[in-house]
């Protein structure tokens, strides 16, 4: 979706006929680096996502561990670490 929006909007600038040459190929170049920030988003999302279910993995194979690193957690949180 996010991809579709960016060529959308890369298609109406190289569109325009009354904007000055340098602009135009400023704008394209920003169009650009918004293509590439977005693509490295898209696998962070997926790191994200894989991490999360590797979490879920590790949490339901190992639960004692998993409670008692989060009461450790809880306590240095409540003496101000």
């Amino acid at each position: 979706m996010v991809q579709d929006n960016i060529k959308k909007l890369e298609g109406a600038i190289r569109g325009l006929k009354t904007i000055d040459p340098k602009k135009k190929t400023e704008l394209l170049g920003l169009v650009e680096s918004l293509k590439s920030e977005t693509a490295q988003l898209s696998e962070t999302h997926a790191s994200i996502a894989q991490l999360a279910q590797s979490v879920k993995s590790f949490e339901g194979a190992h639960p004692k561990i998993v409670e008692t690193v989060d009461e450790i957690c809880q306590l240095l949180s409540h003496i101000g670490i």
